[in-house]
């Protein structure tokens, strides 16, 4: 009996032993497949981390370089490029016109180096006479580069002529020293062949000093990764977060994928790599050592020791720990996705506010540049009803009002609306651009009048009223200004305040006080695109003597007057943002600046010089323009004079202007029409042709373009008094 009690208890024991070893052994393979799978999890998010961030980074340094590539290739198709490089002899022995003509390629240099701030330098080497063109001034290859890098090594300035000769066009050098006011720099080189797109032909190149850390900086922080490296198309090191050598790195990208990653050992550790291709061909590197991954999971290993030590409901509540800490970085990763995109849907907020603001100051030339820069920032504009209000802020209480940035910025976060837009257009006003999906006009009223109410409870707290002037609903979003400039006008012409907050501009039944018909300020902009400032000035004395000399309209309607001229300056000045930004920011401060007591005087002098000023840079710009039409249609004529359907209708389909504006332009830039001067070309050759005595006559007149040997014959005898066989005889 006992012994069956101790085999009993025995069973009883080795049993439960059994389960017990069962649970710890399914307890350790449990702790290790989660081992297992958190280390892959990981790796995978890691990995994933980095290529989206190498990603980003190409995708900004390729946005970066795009600029400078147009910058090039604006400073390339500048006419006045070829022209200095083909000279053969250095610039000081030139003659005076091509001084003044280096001169302006200077400026021009120094105009476009200020635009880009990513450039540090911007030059042009001529290889005729082996000058340098940059925006300080002209000096020989020598000067340049002891200036440029400090190096007197004649082994340095060559090696630096043969990089010039025989570069690979849009290839990004290593980075070099660059010293300007004697502070050394860093700078990456980019040299681009000129002329422009020729394989074989080279009179010189444009070589830009890129600032390495403006190019290569200000990407999103991220701790998932050691470091990480940039090369250029021939694997050598452009940059790095921390200073390495290559040689440290013997990685192969892989060339036939844009982006990716790979475990590779380096230096006896395994590190994870993760890489991305730009279209310029640089390769974005990053690396991360594979212990980073493994230190992140050690604690799984350590419980997994604790768990074959000790019970089953030790490894089980093991288990749940490890599960609630596996989460926290996947949390973690959703709550840093959940930030970023916050922070691109208020980015994105940003720019269509500054998409609206280039609106209201008529920035844009075009329609179809409107609609594609709102293509680009996600915005519909079809089907919609567009307003703007006008808001001027008020102090209630006895004490100045100063904080208009601080008021403005709570109006702005209170109409924090997808549908609103807030653009600040004066030091106390404040312009809310308002969209609607819907048709129903008296509706859109009660909204803005329900905003402007809710903006005005919500200031009376700190003592400050509103009052808004609204302009017209626009189905159009390109004439928002026309509703800003309303909007404006209706606030400035409101007779009585009463309880009102709003005044619309269709309810002031405003009667012009003044004088300024529609075809005066039709001729002044007309005057002004034809550079004709003698008319426009002429235009601005009638109606100052109309207004101020015969009528002296009041104050109120003299603020109207200057408001309304100042809307005709901005559509005049909307034609040279390209051609003068510096004209054109000076003039769109002026227009949206409080003229306050000035002297309606000093006022006019001033819309004058700057019609002025408008006047002039469009008559130079249409000189140019002429010029190089002239000079594009003569090298067409010369290269396809001898082709017998060549014609004046043929030549203005190429150029895409009129027959009729083609053959007036012609005459007065040659002095003789166009068919003559053709005639003049085929004869010309066709005498070289007659006195070589290789070509019968019928072989030759084919050869200069006519149709029949007898034309030719009749345009011969015609010219010269004689046949063409005469001629040759």
């Amino acid at each position: 009996m006992i012994k069956n009690k101790t085999f009993f208890s025995s069973y009883f024991l080795l049993k439960y032993f059994i389960f017990f070893l069962f649970t710890i052994v399914f307890s350790t393979l449990l702790i290790g497949i989660s081992y297992y799978g958190t280390i892959k999890n990981l790796e995978t998010n890691l990995e994933t981390n980095n290529e989206k961030m190498a990603i980003q980074m190409k995708d900004i340094v390729d946005e970066r370089l795009n600029k400078i590539i147009n910058t090039i290739n604006n400073l390339g198709s500048y006419y006045k490029t070829n022209y200095l490089l083909n000279l053969k002899t250095p610039l000081a022995e030139c003659e005076p016109m091509d001084m003044i003509y280096a001169k302006d390629y200077i400026d021009y240099i120094g105009t476009l180096s200020l635009a880009n701030d990513l450039i540090a330098e911007l030059s042009v080497y001529s290889l005729s006479n082996d000058e340098v063109f940059t925006s300080k001034g002209v000096k020989t290859l020598n000067d340049w580069h002891k200036d440029t890098f400090k190096k007197n090594s004649s082994n340095a300035l060559e090696q630096w002529r043969q990089l010039l000769i025989n570069n690979t066009p849009g290839r990004i050098y290593p980075e070099q020293l660059y010293y300007t006011n004697s502070v050394p720099v860093r700078v990456l080189p980019l040299i681009q062949k000129l002329p422009l797109g020729s394989k074989t032909h080279n009179i010189g190149n444009v070589c830009v000093l890129i600032n390495c850390k403006k190019l290569f900086t200000g990407f999103l922080d991220s701790n998932s990764y050691k470091n990480y490296y940039i090369t250029n198309q021939n694997s050598e090191l452009l940059y790095s977060y921390r200073d390495i050598d290559l040689a440290d790195y013997p990685i192969e990208i892989p060339e036939n994928k844009n982006a990716g990653s790979l475990i590779k050992k380096i230096n006896q550790e395994n590190q994870i790599i993760t890489y991305a291709r730009s279209n310029e061909g640089l390769v974005f590197v990053t690396v991360t050592p594979y212990k980073e991954v493994m230190s992140q999971a050690y604690y799984l290993k350590n419980i997994f020791y604790f768990m074959i030590a000790f019970s089953f409901a030790a490894c089980l509540s093991a288990a749940a720990v490890i599960l609630i800490k596996i989460n926290k970085p996947v949390k973690s990763l959703l709550d840093d996705n959940h930030d970023l995109n916050s922070r691109i849907k208020e980015q994105t907020k940003q720019v269509q506010v500054s998409i609206f603001c280039r609106l209201l100051t008529g920035f844009y030339s075009s329609k179809q540049e409107i609609k594609l820069s709102l293509g680009l920032v996600g915005i519909d504009s079809s089907n919609k009803l567009y307003n703007v209000v006008n808001i001027v802020m008020q102090n209630d209480s006895q004490q100045e009002l100063t904080d208009y940035i601080g008021i403005k910025a709570r109006i702005i976060e209170f109409t924090a609306d997808n549908h609103i837009y807030a653009v600040d257009t004066g030091l106390d006003c404040l312009s809310l651009i308002f969209e609607f999906s819907e048709s129903n006009i008296d509706r859109c009223k009660e909204k803005i009048i329900s905003v402007i109410e809710e903006i005005q409870s919500h200031l009376s707290l700190h003592h400050i009223s509103v009052l808004a002037g609204c302009g017209c609903f626009y189905e159009d979003i390109t004439q928002i200004r026309d509703s800003y400039s309303e909007a404006v006008f209706s606030f400035k012409s409101r007779i009585s305040q009463g309880n009102n907050l709003v005044f619309w501009y269709n309810d002031q039944n405003l009667i012009p006080m003044f004088f300024y018909p529609l075809e005066i300020e039709q001729r002044i902009l007309i005057s002004a695109r034809c550079g004709d400032y003698a008319a426009i000035k002429e235009s601005l004395e009638l109606i100052y003597a109309e207004n101020y000399l015969k009528t002296k309209i009041p104050d109120n309607m003299s603020d109207l007057l200057v408001m309304k001229i100042k809307t005709t300056l901005l559509s005049a000045c909307s034609e040279i943002q390209a051609l003068n930004g510096v004209l054109y920011q000076d003039t769109i401060s002026f227009i949206f600046s409080s003229e306050g007591n000035n002297p309606k005087e000093q006022t006019y002098n001033k819309i004058k010089e700057t019609f002025e000023a408008i006047c002039r840079i469009t008559s130079m710009s249409q000189t140019i323009r002429s010029n190089q039409l002239k000079q594009n249609i003569l090298e067409f004529i010369d290269s396809h004079y001898h082709e017998n359907d060549m014609c004046l209708s043929l030549v203005a389909d190429t150029f895409h202007i009129s027959e009729a504006y083609l053959s007036a332009f012609f005459k007065e830039q040659t002095g003789i029409n166009f068919i003559s001067y053709i005639e003049t070309k085929r004869l010309t050759k066709a005498c070289i042709l007659l006195k070589e005595h290789s070509l019968s006559i019928d072989s030759i007149a084919e050869s200069v373009g006519y149709t029949s040997a007898h034309s030719f014959r009749r345009a011969f005898k015609r010219n010269f008094g004689i046949n063409p066989a005469n001629y040759s005889s």
